[in-house]
């Protein structure tokens, strides 16, 4: 935490949460997942 978040999608896409609000989940669900 403290990085800028990004969501990493299972083909290595990384788009940054900013913004997204879920995509696919909360940036706090994310992270844990």
């Amino acid at each position: 935490m403290g990085d800028t978040p990004v969501h990493t999608l299972n083909d290595s896409t990384t788009l940054p949460a900013v913004g997204l609000g879920t995509f696919p989940l909360d940036d706090a669900e994310a992270e844990e997942a």
